[in-house]
C-alpha cells in the first residue's frame, strides 16, 4: 500500500512496483477530491487497459455503479464523465485500473468550461479517512484571510450576516470566476 500524489502513470512494459508482475495486475486508488470552483467538471480517465471510476458525495460502497465502467482489455483510450461539483466541497473518489498485457498507462485529469484539462493536482487530492474525522474537517474550516479593499469589505459584510467560512469561500470563488469570464469576454 502506498499514497500517490497524483494519478499520471505510463509504466510502458514495466511493472509499477517490484511487488507485482508487469502484466495481469490491478490497482485501486481511493481518496477525496476537493473542487476548486462550482462547475460541471469533466473527469477524464486515460487507461490502457481497463478502468472504473466513482466520484460521489458520500463514502463509496460496493453496490454503487461506477460513472465510468470500461473494464476491458484495450489500447490507450480516454473516457469522460461530467460531475457537478461545488467549490470547496469534498467528494469521495475511487479509480480501479487493470493491466492485462503490453503497455500500461493510467491518468486521472479534470477540466471545466473555464479551466483547461490538467492532471488532478496533489493539492486537490487526499487520502480517505473515517467519517468522524471528515465531519471534524468540514466543521473546522478556517475563514479565508481578509485581503482588504473591495474584496475585504465583501468578506466583512458576509461575516456580519452570519455566512460560514464555506459560504465565504464559495462567494469568493464565484467572484473570481465571474472576473475570469468578464476578462475573457473582452
Amino acid at each position: 500500500e502506498r499514497i500517490d500524489p497524483t494519478i499520471d502513470f505510463d509504466w510502458g512494459v514495466d511493472a509499477p512496483s517490484q511487488l507485482v508482475q508487469r502484466e495481469n495486475f490491478a490497482v485501486r486508488w481511493e481518496g477525496l477530491v476537493t473542487a476548486r470552483y462550482t462547475a460541471d467538471y469533466t473527469i477524464h480517465v486515460l487507461s490502457d487497459d481497463g478502468a472504473r471510476l466513482w466520484v460521489v458525495s458520500r463514502p463509496i460502497n460496493d453496490s454503487d455503479v461506477p460513472q465510468i465502467n470500461k473494464w476491458v482489455d484495450r489500447a490507450p483510450t480516454e473516457d469522460r464523465v461530467i460531475v457537478p461539483m461545488r467549490a470547496g466541497s469534498t467528494y469521495h473518489i475511487r479509480l480501479d485500473y487493470f493491466q492485462k498485457r503490453f503497455g500500461a498507462k493510467v491518468k486521472l485529469s479534470w477540466s471545466t468550461p473555464f479551466m483547461e484539462k490538467e492532471v488532478i493536482p496533489m493539492s486537490q487530492l487526499r487520502p480517505p479517512f473515517d467519517d468522524s474525522q471528515r465531519a471534524v474537517n468540514e466543521i473546522i474550516q478556517p475563514t479565508p484571510p481578509n485581503p482588504g479593499g473591495l474584496i475585504g469589505a465583501l468578506m466583512d459584510e458576509l461575516e456580519k450576516n452570519g455566512a460560514t467560512p464555506d459560504i465565504i469561500q464559495q462567494t469568493l470563488n464565484q467572484l473570481y470566476l465571474n472576473t475570469l469570464l468578464t476578462f475573457e469576454k473582452r
